[in-house]
């Protein structure tokens, strides 16, 4: 006797895995991707070249295995949210899916980050902890 599924309880086919893209490699036939530039839990974040308009522009590639319907509602929301420009809001410019890779287009900001400017220069004077203390508040009441 062997085994079978209920009626209507069939699995879905398996996808198969979808890989991370690797720089020079191009999404969408617009985005050739350049350098990495960090990563997470969520995903990785690539430099790139918008072809279609010619400017450099960061794209962020969710990891595959967790693209699903709720990350796609919750990426189109803060494609809408970052649309409200804001000088110390890295501005997101629009999401993007194809070849079951899910990722956002976004302003490319040059330069380091907190951590780097810690590193660097080691703890900082009062006033530039104030001055990024506000900065970090404007985008946060953005």
């Amino acid at each position: 006797m062997s085994w079978k599924p209920a009626p209507g309880a069939e699995a879905a086919p398996a996808r198969a895995p979808v890989a991370l893209p690797a720089p020079g490699q191009v999404l969408a036939g617009r985005f050739v991707l350049g350098q990495v530039l960090g990563g997470g839990a969520s995903g990785m974040v690539y430099s790139a070249l918008d072809e279609r308009l010619g400017q450099k522009v960061a794209i962020k590639v969710v990891l595959p295995h967790l693209v699903e319907e709720s990350t796609r509602q919750r990426l189109r929301r803060e494609v809408q949210a970052a649309r409200q420009a804001h000088p110390n809001v890295v501005g997101i410019y629009d999401l993007h899916e194809t070849d079951g890779l899910l990722f956002l287009s976004m302003e490319l900001v040059e330069g380091g980050g907190l951590r780097g400017l810690l590193t660097e220069k080691g703890r900082l004077a009062v006033d530039q902890t104030v001055a990024l203390g506000r900065q970090l508040a404007a985008a946060l009441a953005h």
